[in-house]
């Protein structure tokens, strides 16, 4: 562990991963229609209403930590540092691999990072939250460099079946969302 200095921190590296699988809002409505009997959704709405015309959706075989440790790799290899000179990490996500063990741990195996972990969860403010522990403890002296990490995988909670428009209107924000990864590097 290195000893930081008291004070503030700064941001010297960000780093994104999306996955390469994309999947257009027309599939989308598709999707909808083929799982909800008796409902279906004005064709082009979705893309009327929020301009989006697809969205990265990450495979079968991934993980929200996948995401996470891509655009972690990315974030380390731009900045020059190995896994030694990671001080501490904290995944910050609505989203995670499953309950126990912490996600952070599965980052961090992926990465070969023996620092201390930890996850923090604050639904959409979870990487904000992140990055202001990371602040607090690089700024209390406790950490020098700090990698806050996501992996947010929305596409897992999608509501494909939908009985009415009511139904379809509070499911909405799902049909908007991308899955992907990003990564800030904090030091004092």
């Amino acid at each position: 562990m290195q000893t930081a200095l008291s004070g503030r921190s700064r941001i010297s590296g960000l780093e994104v991963y999306l996955p390469p699988t994309r999947l257009d809002t027309a599939a989308v409505e598709r999707r909808i229609a083929e799982s909800s009997p008796g409902f279906r959704v004005p064709t082009g709405l979705i893309g009327r209403v929020t301009g989006i015309r697809s969205r990265s959706v990450m495979s079968p075989t991934e993980q929200a930590s996948d995401l996470a440790a891509n655009a972690a790799a990315k974030v380390l290899a731009e900045c020059g540092l190995q896994a030694p000179d990671v001080d501490l990490l904290v995944f910050a996500s609505a989203s995670q691999d499953m309950v126990e063990p912490a996600t952070g741990h599965m980052v961090a195996a992926k990465l070969g990072l023996s620092c201390p972990v930890m996850d923090v969860k604050n639904a959409c403010n979870s990487f904000l939250n992140g990055m202001e522990v990371a602040d607090a403890l690089i700024a209390g002296g406790r950490y020098g460099r700090v990698l806050v990490v996501t992996g947010e995988s929305p596409s897992r909670a999608v509501r494909w079946s939908v009985p009415d428009f009511p139904t379809f209107a509070s499911s909405f924000p799902g049909y908007t969302m991308s899955d992907g990864g990003a990564a800030v590097l904090l030091e004092a």
